[in-house]
């Protein structure tokens, strides 16, 4: 059975926690300075659940229907542990080959060392030979020290919602 996962649009206040959410694979638009009222007609007419800081722009769109969810946690962590819970998502897990473009949005193309070799410096190369790629803005990205980063979030992640369950 494939379950569908949920998309999202995201309030300017929360840039860096769509940038992650990109990278475990979500579909998130996130505009820095769009208006309240845009936020919400995109999620109505693309599905998509808003996620906001904003106490009065979740009670708007609660108003006119939008799946919403209001976030206040001390930390990101928290934050994406509230957003998941909220949508019965059991745990996250990062998978390259899913990850989305975290400044763009853009799916990712998977990529050796000599097709992204103009983009990346040579040392970072001669570690690595696997690469994804984005077509839209010309991203490279690689499994370095900020993947290690990453996981550990996902652990810290799947742990606050495991203390949730019990």
């Amino acid at each position: 059975m494939n379950v569908m996962q949920p998309v999202f649009v995201v309030d300017g206040m929360l840039g860096s926690l769509a940038r992650k959410l990109r990278m475990f694979g979500f579909d998130t638009l996130y505009y820095n300075d769009a208006e309240d009222e845009r936020l919400i007609q995109i999620g109505l007419k693309e599905s998509r659940v808003l996620l906001t800081g904003d106490r009065a722009l979740f009670q708007r769109a609660m108003k006119v229907g939008l799946n919403s969810i209001l976030l206040n946690g001390v930390d990101e962590v928290d934050d994406l542990a509230h957003i998941l819970e909220n949508l019965n998502i059991a745990s996250i897990k990062i998978v390259s080959e899913r990850s989305r473009c975290p400044m763009c949005n853009e799916s990712l193309e998977t990529s050796d060392g000599n097709s992204v070799k103009d983009y990346v410096p040579a040392g970072v190369l001669d570690k690595h030979s696997k690469f994804y790629f984005c077509k839209k803005c010309s991203k490279v990205y690689w499994e370095g020290s900020h993947f290690k980063k990453l996981e550990e979030f996902e652990r810290s992640v799947n742990g606050r919602l495991n203390k949730i369950e019990s």
